[in-house]
């Protein structure tokens, strides 16, 4: 609720000026306990303000992104950090 000052203040996609390092988001379908959605709409905003930032998303895996879909996610990670 971006109308609670609170929850505005602490918001990424409400303070994206202030993002200035690359993002990686790892998200699967089937999690449960995080819509996929939230992965969606912040990849939009990132898009949206030309923020460098990379996006998989997995059919499996669940909330932790369990294996098999782990070891590409912790692969894509590991990659990522060393170019960044």
């Amino acid at each position: 609720d971006f109308s609670t000052p609170y929850w505005k203040s602490i918001s990424l996609t409400q303070n994206i000026n202030y993002l200035n390092a690359p993002v990686q988001l790892h998200h699967s379908i089937d999690d449960t306990v995080v819509s996929i959605g939230y992965s969606y709409d912040l990849a939009k905003v990132l898009k949206d303000n030309n923020k460098s930032y990379e996006f998989f998303e997995y059919e499996g895996g669940g909330h932790n992104i369990n294996s098999p879909y782990f070891e590409p996610a912790i692969q894509r990670t590991v990659e990522f950090f060393k170019k960044n």
